[in-house]
């Protein structure tokens, strides 16, 4: 779940144990030194923060923070759009990493002019209807066209929602889809028979979650706009945006999107 953290004012707080006096009088000398170090006659005035999205992601400027309303499990989702692109990529956390481990293809995804809606999702059981929401939220805010990217149990989520044709949704990338997982036992291969937008497959060879399962899943994807990219290696999720085949996955993926949405601008 998405943490939003804000830092305030300091407050003294006074205690009723023995130790009071000492502690009064050792708030009165720091209070003492930060009024001198202020310059004479000059008020203390706290020292701002902007708040944050788990930590990582300041709310400011061009990120800000929407509510997603999926229409099964728990609502709403505090969510985080980045950017005012015509083209939303919506971006699906794998389980154990939150939306900081997209922040650096976000940077690139804003160089190239493109918003990013990030989440981090809360019952991986209704997990499709949350990428649905997003989706949703993303054309509200004024995205014309959405790319469903997702990492592991939120690659399968985007390829469960998309095959569902929402409104607005133009491709779909996945980056280490598994063929079954813990809170969803649906076989991905029989979903991706109603994929009909264009997608991208990513993973590793030897990844031992994914278990060679990207060929099976790429023949089962009803359109044909389609594509696999499979490297050697582990790597999986988001992991494949950033490790030594990182700058050809990223680069692969702008080239699939570029070619399957209008310019963006």
């Amino acid at each position: 779940m998405i943490a939003y953290g804000e830092v305030g004012e300091a407050r003294l707080r006074g205690t009723a144990d023995s130790g009071a006096r000492r502690s009064l009088a050792a708030g009165i000398v720091l209070l003492t030194a930060l009024v001198l170090a202020g310059g004479c006659g000059s008020a203390l005035r706290p020292r701002s923060h902007p708040a944050t999205a788990d930590g990582c992601l300041e709310l400011t400027g061009a990120a800000r923070r929407l509510e997603l309303r999926p229409t099964s499990g728990p609502s709403p989702v505090p969510a985080v759009l980045v950017g005012t692109g015509r083209t939303a990529f919506v971006l699906t956390d794998e389980s154990d990493e939150n939306l900081c481990s997209w922040l650096p293809f976000v940077t690139i995804l804003r160089e190239r002019g493109y918003a990013a809606l990030l989440y981090d999702y809360l019952d991986p059981a209704s997990l499709p209807a949350e990428v649905a929401a997003a989706a949703r939220a993303a054309i509200d805010a004024g995205a014309m066209h959405v790319v469903l990217l997702g990492a592991s149990v939120g690659a399968r989520a985007s390829i469960e929602a998309a095959a569902a044709h929402p409104a607005g949704v133009s491709a779909v990338v996945s980056l280490s889809a598994e063929q079954t997982v813990r809170s969803d036992s649906t076989d991905l291969a029989r979903v991706a028979r109603r994929l009909t937008l264009p997608t991208l497959l990513v993973s590793a060879r030897e990844d031992p979650f994914v278990e060679g399962f990207t060929p099976t899943l790429l023949r089962a994807i009803a359109t044909r706009d389609k594509r696999a990219l499979i490297l050697s290696g582990i790597d999986h999720g988001t992991a494949l945006l950033t490790d030594s085949d990182g700058p050809r996955v990223r680069a692969t993926i702008l080239g699939f999107i570029s070619r399957a949405n209008p310019p963006v601008g």
